[in-house]
């Protein structure tokens, strides 16, 4: 079994996500040495927009992947009404719960900003930090002072 994982990488980064990279080159090179690939949800793969998601999830099982979510223990299907009208939707729905927490963490910055909120850096554990704040479970994060002038963003 070959694990394929990109912790602690943001989607939203697409070019650091070096595992999935690997992975999908596997995949389109045929020689993946899998047939099976299982994940917790759909929304795991790729934060793409709807119909895009759906484009990448069919393109792992037309290169001969099963994909499979053990959240909801189904196997992805493609290519009949029912199954491409479900995965469409549920890839819609996913980018649009994505937009809604962004919006929302934008706003929730934009209020924390004046009173010299602070967010942590989970990535970073270059410098140690006495005590546990929001977003800092071991203590070992950077330390970043949310600023206003750049929480805000042209729309």
């Amino acid at each position: 079994m070959q694990v394929y994982a990109d912790d602690a990488v943001s989607g939203a980064e697409v070019q650091k996500l070096r595992a999935k990279q690997r992975l999908l080159q596997l995949l389109r090179s045929g020689d993946a040495p899998f047939q099976v690939l299982i994940m917790q949800k759909s929304d795991r793969l790729s934060r793409r927009d709807g119909a895009e998601a759906l484009v990448e999830l069919k393109s792992i099982a037309k290169a001969g992947a099963q994909v499979w979510f053990y959240a909801k223990r189904e196997r992805f299907t493609y290519g009949d009404f029912k199954s491409n009208v479900a995965g469409y939707l549920e890839a819609e729905f996913n980018a649009e719960f994505r937009r809604a927490i962004g919006e929302k963490t934008h706003e929730a910055m934009l209020q924390k900003a004046p009173r010299g909120a602070q967010s942590f850096n989970v990535r970073d554990r270059r410098r140690p930090r006495a005590g546990h704040g929001f977003g800092s479970p071991t203590g070992l994060d950077t330390v970043w002072t949310i600023d206003s002038r750049r929480v805000l963003r042209a729309t």
